[in-house]
């Protein structure tokens, strides 16, 4: 009987639903990028966004709260237990000397996700 059970499960999925409807879920809500330099230029990193949630999750906008921020994410709805990987882009040439923070807002149908970004310009 358990090999029956595990051959219909859905490969694919990362997550069992934990809730009825879709729900958004950042496998991590802070990145720090330490020290960057001129000679950076553009950096980058991928975040994993899953929908633990039993329905699909629609990104509807990612709001970038500065010019010097971009995210590509897929456009297409995310299946119920499944995750998406975001790419993540910081524009070092866009940023002043110093310690910096900057906030990324992922709005889906399930509400607002927060990434929080930190790092030291030098």
């Amino acid at each position: 009987a358990v090999l029956i059970l595990n051959s219909c499960r859905d490969k694919g999925r990362m997550v069992e639903p934990r809730y009825d409807r879709a729900h958004v879920m950042l496998q991590e809500t802070n990145h720090n990028f330490g020290v960057l330099t001129d000679a950076q230029h553009v950096e980058k990193f991928y975040l994993t966004l899953i929908n633990d949630g039993g329905e699909d999750l629609q990104i509807t906008e990612v709001y970038n709260h500065c010019s010097c921020t971009h995210v590509e994410y897929p456009k297409d709805p995310i299946k119920a237990g499944h995750g998406v990987k975001l790419e993540v882009f910081l524009d070092v040439d866009d940023l002043g000397y110093g310690m910096f923070t900057r906030t990324i807002d992922i709005h889906t149908n399930s509400g607002t996700a927060a990434l929080f970004l930190q790092g030291e310009k030098r």
